[in-house]
């Protein structure tokens, strides 16, 4: 394939740069290497930056995968914290590379503004307005210090909204979230199945025994999945139950799954090849 594949990331082990580190056209970025290139705090821009010829080269015209669902844990977090800067000037700086991409697999953006991250009940809004012959999870909102009525829930489990895939206990519940806008869902019951997608590609999972499935369906919603959330692959998990539609429960750009397959490596590379 002619066009260049860039992975950029900031966590140095992350999986996707992992299984594609090395191949033929494959470029692994640290954000930490484009972000030398930032003034950050000072003078009038909050951030000011000069990328060189070389880097804006790299990204030209490329299939990028672009792995910055944050700014923990790099420099880049860092030196913004230091100059008391949002996220969101760092996701700014770097949409000078990005729009020079010929494909950006995820959308650039902080959690819950970009499309790629958004909270649970967003996504369910967002994918039932384009796919159909799917079901989505009941909850309930205790807004600021409100008591929800629970009373329509059958087993209510507090969850994080920012939490895709913990669906029978939370363990990513954070002090704010357990007493402010409480958030509940119901704990879905079934099988469950992840259907892993890349452009118009599905692989499934099942971690809890294999389910007769439609897999014309599951097409159907990676599809539509891939147009609700700007992202070009992803993870999805559902529920398969009797006599009821699947449950979609949530969509993950993070890939955790994925890359513990030993096939999507080599599925990335030949559907990018096609």
């Amino acid at each position: 394939m002619s066009r260049g594949i860039v992975v950029l990331h900031t966590n140095p082990i992350d999986g996707v740069a992992e299984v594609l580190r090395g191949r033929p056209g494959v470029t692994c970025v640290h954000l930490d290497e484009i972000s030398k290139h930032w003034t950050i705090g000072e003078g009038h821009a909050p951030t000011d930056i000069a990328y060189p010829e070389p880097l804006l080269a790299l990204f030209n015209d490329a299939y990028v995968i672009n792995r910055v669902f944050d700014f923990n844990h790099c420099e880049a977090g860092r030196r913004l914290q230091a100059a008391d800067l949002h996220g969101l000037w760092g996701y700014i700086a770097l949409s000078a590379l990005l729009e020079r991409a010929h494909t950006l697999a995820h959308e650039n953006g902080s959690r819950g503004v970009s499309r790629s991250l958004l909270p649970l009940n967003a996504q369910w809004f967002k994918l039932a307005g384009i796919c159909n012959g799917i079901a989505f999870p009941a909850f309930e909102f205790g807004f600021g210090r409100v008591d929800p009525d629970l009373s329509r829930l059958t087993n209510a489990l507090q969850k994080s909204l920012w939490s895709y895939f913990s669906w029978k206990t939370e363990s990513s519940l954070n002090e704010e979230e357990k007493d402010w806008h409480r958030f509940y869902v119901d704990r879905p019951e079934g099988t469950p199945v992840v259907c892993i997608y890349h452009e118009g590609n599905i692989e499934l999972q099942f971690p809890r025994g294999n389910v007769e499935v439609d897999r014309s369906l599951y097409q159907h919603i990676a599809d539509g999945a891939r147009q609700a959330f700007a992202s070009e692959m992803g993870e999805l998990l559902l529920y398969e139950r009797e006599d009821a539609p699947p449950l979609f429960c949530a969509f993950s750009p993070y890939m955790a799954n994925a890359t513990r397959s030993a096939s999507f490596g080599d599925t990335v590379m030949e559907t990018l090849a096609a």
